[in-house]
């Protein structure tokens, strides 16, 4: 009974999960595969942030969700079952039922603060555009195994800010395993300050790993000097004469920790 569901159906469902058709010319070649790198809550504020990075790169968009999205993504990333259908489960169901394919999702654009994303299906060699939020589309591609794209402009656009283009700050730190991306407004809003650089990506046995630095922390201290941003954070390192030991202090879940990374001579 279910294949003989009216596709109908599904633009329904799609109405009461608050998305619009919409038309659009984007195509899967100007836009960016992305993963996600890391999902963090702050307590202090009860929001959350999800941390998207290029697959094929070091780029990366973090976007601050409410408290519903984020469980949604939770436990869509972790593949863990909700105890009863949660809008994103049903509305998974309802698409399989009705045999249409979520074919991708892509975060498009950024209008005065925030995002906004397409989810693309694919039914009867048709494809259909559809406008949500990009913590919605995101939940649903996690339960669809559908590809998560972003267009590049907004990946470039988080890489210049404050002026940083003549200091890149996704290697600023590389050398000890750890790249890092300055505060956007919304994030400095999610961290309750402006000051500090988030760690977007760490590399599996280098000394940033070792030392237990995660993406999503946000690094606000290094050697006792405090860190504003990505150049100042370039500034403190390239001040230091080949030092083997890098004291540093971070943001987690709320609270302020500390590690010491250690990198051997041939580092």
């Amino acid at each position: 009974m279910s294949k003989k569901i009216s596709f109908t159906v599904v633009m329904l469902a799609l109405f009461i999960f608050g998305a619009t058709l919409v038309c659009s010319t984007l195509g899967q070649e100007e836009a960016v595969r992305m993963k996600i790198a890391g999902i963090r809550g702050n307590p202090a504020n009860g929001q959350v942030v999800v941390i998207l990075k290029e697959e094929e790169g070091l780029r990366i968009l973090p976007i601050v969700v409410g408290d519903d999205q984020a469980l949604a993504i939770h436990l869509g990333y972790e593949g863990l079952p909700a105890p009863r259908p949660l809008t994103h489960d049903l509305l998974a169901q309802i698409l399989k039922a009705v045999e249409t394919q979520v074919e991708k999702i892509v975060i498009t654009d950024l209008r005065e603060g925030t995002y906004y994303a397409e989810v693309v299906l694919r039914h009867a060699q048709k494809t259909h555009q559809i406008d949500a939020r990009p913590s919605d589309a995101i939940a649903l591609a996690l339960r669809a195994n559908a590809p998560i794209y972003c267009r590049p402009h907004l990946l470039h656009q988080q890489a210049e800010q404050k002026g940083e283009t003549e200091l890149p700050p996704h290697t600023v730190a590389q050398g000890w395993g750890f790249i890092v991306q300055s505060l956007t407004p919304s994030l400095a809003q999610f961290f309750g300050r402006t000051e500090g650089v988030l760690i977007s990506e760490v590399r599996p046995g280098s000394p940033a790993e070792k030392a237990g630095l995660r993406a999503g922390d946000l690094l606000v201290r290094v050697n006792e000097i405090e860190i504003e941003d990505a150049s100042a954070l370039a500034a403190t390192l390239a001040g230091q004469k080949k030092p083997t030991n890098l004291a540093v202090e971070y943001l987690r879940e709320g609270e302020t920790r500390k590690a010491v990374l250690i990198k051997s001579v041939e580092e």
